[in-house]
């Protein structure tokens, strides 16, 4: 059986929580803070859960590594693409050469040719 409140907290928009909300809230502020936000009261236990552990701040420091070993791999890969783009114009403009020099009665010139 599938749990509705873990597939709506997957689905609902990630919210950047300030340090404004107290740590300790009482059930009726609790209560009246999740009418208001729209939220469950387990997604606040867990942004207490969250918030007071070191696994964020670890994770934090994963993420950002993570973030900028792909961001180094994307351009590189923009690099590479680049250059391949490069060469198949180039090599496109040499064909189109060879075709117009073939289609005059021209001989082709060859790397032989220039010895």
């Amino acid at each position: 059986m599938v749990d509705t409140h873990s597939i709506l907290a997957l689905t609902r928009p990630v919210r950047k929580w300030s340090g404004s909300i107290p740590l300790s809230l009482d059930e009726s502020k609790a209560s009246e803070l999740c009418r208001e936000q729209g939220l469950y009261s387990h997604h606040i236990n867990q942004w207490k859960q969250d918030f007071m552990s070191e696994h964020v701040a670890n994770n934090k420091a994963k993420v950002q590594s993570e973030i900028k070993s792909l961001r180094n791999e994307n351009k590189a890969l923009k690099k590479e693409l680049n250059r391949k783009d490069k060469a198949l114009a180039e090599t496109a403009a040499l064909l189109v050469l060879q075709k117009k020099s073939t289609r005059s009665g021209e001989p082709t010139r060859t790397a032989h040719d220039e010895c």
